[in-house]
């Protein structure tokens, strides 16, 4: 060996790369470049179920990255089948919505026994000394 990497047979070191959406690659991780949303299947779901389910999932995902970070899992992970849902996903959709319905008053508190100064003082000369 000369200590290079060696090319496949159909691709020469000349040829450009094809675009993530047009290669093999995108294949193996599901990452097309447009999901095929208004399939029949996904149609007879939403008309079961009465409601979009990558609607609510994204509505779900707003809530939990702006002030719900305890339903990050679920969220999460019912968004790794968002490109094929289920019924059951939709019903666990409408489970974890239903959850957010009951418990929207909550929030997230932090607590400190004494007053924190988050911002230090800084000096006429620049230099930063905490007091």
């Amino acid at each position: 060996m000369d200590g290079t990497t060696p090319l496949h047979e159909n691709q020469s070191s000349n040829e450009p790369k094809p675009p993530l959406h047009e290669s093999n690659v995108a294949n193996l991780f599901n990452l097309a470049a447009s999901l095929v949303e208004n399939t029949r299947k996904h149609k007879a779901l939403e008309v079961e179920q009465g409601f979009r389910c990558r609607s609510v999932l994204g509505e779900i995902l707003f809530a939990c990255a702006l002030c719900r970070p305890n339903i990050g899992h679920a969220a999460t992970t019912l968004a790794k089948f968002s490109a094929t849902p289920t019924a059951l996903h939709c019903k666990s959709l409408k489970h974890l919505a239903v959850y957010l319905c009951q418990t929207q008053d909550w929030g997230i508190m932090c607590w400190h026994s004494e007053p924190v100064d988050l911002l230090p003082e800084v000096s006429c000369d620049g230099t930063c000394e905490v007091r």
